[in-house]
């Protein structure tokens, strides 16, 4: 060791032997109290990532009463409905399914849906829902299977069972307004939806389809 050779310089062996026990005694305790600070260590990693909350995870913003809402609309839904012909769908009865769940932390409503009509054309999408805190209102995105994308906004009711979502919807290069009211029964096993369009700025609606849900779990 280089500190022991420093020291040996000048000194009888029986002192030599002294100060290299000393240094030996002192290396000692310093590697022990190293190994001490190295398992703290490894002990409070173990406890982070075990999951035991941090200030940071402790004010995340959790979702209000507007959110909660969701809730009431969580589950997997069958459903049947009917429409004439419009630039969105053919005309006729389809039947369908859809799953709605919480996602991000319970921050959104996240709707996967998918029907089919009778002469076997079938059609599919996704909805987002979720309550814009800035603009203190809903807003809603929904992907479907042809590529299209639109987007509303919505008014819900102080009890969550009435929606009303208004919004646009391109087809073939023309934008037409949309209106999807969605109402949810007493015992919330049970909605109702009518979707209508309109081509002359809301002056008049037409009927988009109709349909009606059952809550199977």
């Amino acid at each position: 060791m280089i500190t022991a050779r420093l020291i040996a310089r000048g000194m009888p062996d029986a002192s030599f032997a002294t100060a290299t026990n000393q240094i030996k005694i002192a290396m000692q305790i310093q590697r022990n109290h190293f190994i001490k600070v190295l398992c703290t260590l490894a002990a409070l990693g173990f406890l982070i990532s075990a999951g035991i909350p941090t200030a940071v995870g402790a004010d995340q913003p959790k979702p209000g009463a507007e959110e909660r809402i969701f809730e009431k609309w969580v589950g997997e839904w069958e459903y049947q409905g009917e429409g004439p012909e419009t630039p969105f769908y053919p005309a006729g009865k389809f039947a369908g399914k859809d799953v709605a769940r919480l996602a991000l932390n319970g921050f959104f409503l996240e709707v996967d849906w998918s029907d089919k009509y009778t002469d076997g054309v079938g059609s599919a999408g996704k909805m987002m829902l979720w309550y814009d805190r800035s603009a203190k209102t809903y807003r809603e995105i929904n992907f479907e299977g042809d590529g299209s994308v639109s987007h509303a906004t919505a008014t819900v009711s102080p009890d969550g069972k009435k929606t009303v979502s208004m919004g646009k919807r391109e087809i073939k290069g023309k934008m037409y307004d949309t209106r999807y009211t969605n109402l949810l029964s007493a015992d919330e096993k049970t909605r109702t939806a009518k979707c209508e369009y309109s081509d002359d700025g809301k002056k008049t609606w037409k009927l988009m389809f109709e349909l009606t849900s059952k809550k199977v779990k």
